[in-house]
């Protein structure tokens, strides 16, 4: 079986655009709001401009910035994924913390004019988004063998039986 340190993270893009007070960008369902000043937990930065904006957002992501400058002082870190700014900011990897095609089903959405976000991570990889094709890549590139399946079987028995 693979080990999971040695399996690829899935990552999706978001890419700057125009992003105005009260857009919105989900990842893995946390509900990122841009405003003008943070004081709501979910509430990032509306920047200066829009790559200050998705500059802002990672930081958010990550919980890495100034809690009441870049995003609100209630922010927690994303327990799904990390963020990356790449250049200057224009845009934003959102990496999966769960290795291997899994991370692939992690879904970003957004409400903003300009702003464009990959579907889910991996979005264009093998089994993104597609369970049928992620359990066939998960069992080929044996992410998840029989062993596990049964591992993982008893501990569904043990939970019905409320053990």
């Amino acid at each position: 079986m693979a080990k999971l340190g040695t399996l690829t993270r899935a990552i999706g893009v978001i890419t700057s655009g125009t992003i105005a007070a009260d857009e919105t960008i989900t990842v893995a369902g946390k509900v990122y709001t841009f405003v003008a000043a943070p004081s709501a937990a979910g509430d990032v930065d509306l920047g200066a401009d829009d790559d200050e904006s998705l500059d802002n957002l990672a930081k958010a992501i990550n919980l890495s910035g100034t809690a009441g400058t870049e995003y609100d002082t209630d922010m927690v870190v994303n327990e799904h994924v990390t963020a990356v700014s790449v250049g200057d900011g224009a845009t934003v990897n959102v990496i999966a913390k769960m290795p291997g095609v899994v991370g692939g089903f992690i879904p970003i959405a957004e409400s903003t004019t300009g702003a464009t976000v990959d579907a889910t991570l991996g979005a264009g990889t093998a089994g993104a988004g597609n369970p049928s094709t992620a359990i066939a890549v998960i069992l080929d590139t044996m992410q998840l063998n029989s062993e596990v399946i049964a591992a993982l079987d008893k501990l569904d028995a043990s939970a019905s039986a409320g053990v």
